[in-house]
């Protein structure tokens, strides 16, 4: 089951470099297909877990990653959590950032870029119900959330760590070392080991997955 809320398609009359924005609120359902035609798009996802594919290199997705899809770079996007899934994408004109495009493109999702949600709900808002003067502040809103893009880029390369590594805390390192020695009673094994650390399985849960991105489980 997918619940789609409508896009909007007729948003470049407030500012040209925006084409259209929408909001998908999306549960577990067949992958969905984004090729746009020209320019490109950008996807923040803002709740529950994606999977997502380029070609055929499988991406794992969380709240905070943006994916970046160029014209005619085709990605498929599955919300995999029980719950539902929601994401904002804005699809951009051509010439529009093609560089920013095309090197988040060629890298992983950007991760953990939770600060630009606000700026794209401001812009969805915008759209929604424009007001008098929402052209102008769209056209400073626009290049803000580019330069946000930017600095996030530069945080994840200044950050970058080795393929296959994991930056995490010396916490989250001692769960998952007691967790693999728990693989064989997954469930058993989470108890236990909220119980060594003095905590309940529902705060052990919540505080692995806002440092990791995932659940243990996962």
């Amino acid at each position: 089951m997918k619940l789609v809320e409508p896009p909007f398609t007729s948003v470049a009359s407030l500012i040209p470099a925006v084409r259209a924005c929408g909001c998908v609120h999306a549960r577990v359902s067949a992958p969905e297909v984004a090729v746009p035609a020209a320019g490109g798009e950008l996807h923040l996802l803002v709740e529950g877990h994606w999977r997502a594919w380029r070609g055929d290199a499988p991406l794992a997705c969380g709240p905070g990653d943006l994916l970046a899809v160029p014209a005619g770079a085709p990605v498929r996007l599955l919300s995999t959590h029980r719950r539902r899934g929601v994401r904002y994408w804005i699809r951009l004109g051509a010439g529009v950032s093609d560089d920013l495009l095309a090197e988040l493109a060629d890298a992983p999702p950007l991760s953990r870029a939770h600060s630009l949600a606000t700026l794209f709900a401001l812009l969805l808002a915008e759209h929604r119900q424009p007001q008098p003067d929402s052209a102008s502040y769209l056209q400073a809103l626009f290049p803000a959330l580019l330069f946000a893009i930017r600095r996030e880029q530069q945080r994840a390369r200044e950050g970058a760590v080795a393929p296959g590594q994991l930056r995490v805390s010396a916490w989250a390192r001692r769960v998952m070392g007691l967790l693999g020695e728990q693989m064989g009673a997954p469930e058993v094994g989470l108890m236990a080991v909220a119980e060594q650390l003095g905590l309940g399985e529902r705060e052990l849960r919540g505080r692995f997955l806002a440092e990791v991105g995932y659940t243990p489980a996962q």
